[in-house]
């Protein structure tokens, strides 16, 4: 893709007398992230990365780089790919408690026993909450949306976990954000199917709202 199809003009002189291997690989470099950005991915990434560096204010979530088999093994799983860079470049290293949530490391992400039967349901675990009923994301949605998976009703090798999966916010980055805002986030699985049906009576009695249950359009 040039820079004409990108952006309607001609190619500025020092670009179109780019004539290297280097050269061509920075225009491909630079379509991609005008793509990406184009697309909302490169926005969500950033916010996620964003985010999750001011949770760690004091660095003790040591997020980085994940071990070199994780690396390999990530995409494998189907999340998009926004998630993968995310969990390869930008994730925590060990398990960290962000409120009342716990965010698992990366390490412990591939080793744990429920991750590959959600993968398979369209859902990517990322913590747990206090009772320990599992925070996932889906993966299926263009949002991520993040919620519960009840670990009372589910457990593998079970493959019916979407029939426990209640949401908790509209994105991954709304969840992080409505956390650094101090805002409402449900303490479980229980706790989120309440307010998802508060919210559901507040936009039938008064109209719509901004739930963060309501995946982005």
């Amino acid at each position: 893709m040039g820079w004409r199809a990108l952006h309607g003009t001609a190619c500025p002189a020092r670009l179109r007398d780019i004539q290297s291997a280097h050269g061509m690989i920075c225009l491909l470099q630079y379509a991609k992230i005008v793509q990406r950005i184009r697309e909302g991915t490169m926005m969500a990434e950033e916010l996620l990365s964003d985010f999750l560096r001011h949770l760690d204010r004091f660095g003790s979530m040591e997020i980085g780089t994940a071990p070199e088999n994780i690396q390999k093994w990530l995409p494998t799983t189907g999340l998009p790919d926004f998630m993968v860079r995310l969990l390869m470049h930008n994730w925590p290293q060990v398990d960290s408690q962000v409120d009342h949530l716990v965010l698992f490391s990366s390490q412990r992400i591939h080793d744990f026993e429920a991750t590959n039967p959600l993968i398979e349901q369209g859902l990517f675990i990322i913590g747990a909450g206090r009772s320990g009923d599992l925070v996932v994301v889906d993966f299926r949605s263009s949002a991520c949306v993040p919620g519960f998976v009840s670990c009372e009703e589910w457990w593998p090798p079970a493959d019916n976990a979407r029939n426990f999966f209640q949401p908790i916010a509209r994105s991954f980055e709304s969840l992080l954000f409505r956390i650094i805002e101090g805002r409402y986030i449900p303490l479980d699985w229980y706790s989120a199917g309440f307010f998802n049906a508060f919210l559901k009576e507040e936009r039938e009695s008064y109209g719509p709202i901004n739930p963060p249950s309501t995946p982005r359009g």
